[in-house]
């Protein structure tokens, strides 16, 4: 968490992704409701359907947030060698600082263009910039954040009320990100009791899941993962779950375009207090470096993330008793 921050700090004190974060609240003037929410209102359905589940279902509420891997790279450049040390950006940075980034980068640029196009996911001025690029230090040729990976994320209402709570995480590349390795979708909660009085919030593991879509020239595979109790370091506050960004699916190489995490919790004592809201912490850690990735949650609703991996898609939101998503 500390490294994201700092991080986004960086990027926003040069004014780049400050205008593209949007929190709001949201006045439904709806009734509260329980487990019987869909979150596809057009299904007869209690709950959504964990094959058919994708990243445009009809939500009560989605913001957006989008972040570049060319803001992350040239912020982690910029610092001082006693700034990254003191962030333990000194290990998990090697990539980024090396030129690693520009060789794949001369490397993509070799490639033809229906595999750009089809596999890469380059739009044409994407793949025009890269034709045009001659191996430069990233940070000096800034043309080429229209060809860095950007990561989307999405957060929805899946079911509110006094005793049940879920949100819906989505995240999707624009295109295929420089490295890959093993990525971490996390996220953390707390919950707040009416009267000011003391509950818990647990994980609901027979229906949270994550949905994982691979893709393949114009085929996408989804996979459905289901989390399970040792995908948490306590069921009262946190959950992940770790997926290979490259595999091989029906002999194609596939990578991991996007993905949707579907987060339930519910009271842990149903007699007892009930929830006035729920704050959830989600983001998503994308390998970059070899070696073990991980992830620890140190305290109340933090995230961190092994020093092979880069952050993104920090979102912080609190979902209220009657539906507001703040």
């Amino acid at each position: 968490m500390k490294v994201l921050n700092r991080i986004t700090s960086i990027i926003v004190s040069i004014a780049i992704l400050a205008s593209l974060t949007m929190f709001s609240s949201l006045a439904l003037g709806l009734e509260p409701q329980e487990s019987n929410y869909l979150i596809n209102q057009n299904s007869s359905d209690s709950f959504v359907n964990r094959e058919t589940a994708g990243p445009y279902l009809n939500t009560i509420h989605n913001t957006t947030v989008q972040e570049n891997e060319y803001d992350m790279i040239v912020a982690i450049r910029k610092m001082t060698p006693e700034e990254r040390e003191k962030m333990n950006l000194s290990n998990g940075s090697d990539k980024y600082l090396s030129d690693e980034v520009e060789k794949e980068y001369l490397y993509r640029a070799s490639l033809p263009y229906d595999v750009l196009k089809n596999e890469y996911c380059y739009s044409d001025e994407a793949i025009r910039i890269l034709r045009e690029y001659n191996g430069e230090p990233i940070e000096e040729y800034p043309a080429l954040r229209a060809v860095a990976a950007t990561l989307t994320t999405t957060v929805g209402i899946l079911v509110y009320g006094q005793s049940r709570m879920g949100v819906l995480y989505n995240w999707s590349w624009s295109s295929m990100p420089s490295f890959s390795g093993t990525d971490c979708v996390a996220a953390a909660w707390q919950g707040t009791y009416t009267d000011g009085l003391t509950n818990n919030a647990a994980l609901d593991t027979s229906m949270s899941f994550v949905q994982l879509r691979y893709f393949s020239g114009s085929t996408e595979y989804p996979t459905t993962l289901s989390i399970t109790s040792s995908d948490s370091n306590n069921l009262y506050n946190n959950c992940y779950k770790n997926a290979t960004f490259s595999k091989t699916i029906n002999g194609l190489r596939c990578w991991l375009k996007s993905g949707s995490m579907f987060l339930y919790v519910d009271l842990a004592n149903a007699s007892g207090p009930k929830f006035a809201e729920v704050a959830f912490h989600f983001c998503y850690g994308h390998q970059v470096l070899s070696g073990t990735p991980s992830v620890s949650f140190p305290a109340a609703l933090s995230i961190s993330f092994s020093a092979v991996m880069s952050t993104y898609g920090n979102r912080n939101v609190r979902l209220t008793a009657n539906g507001s998503l703040i």
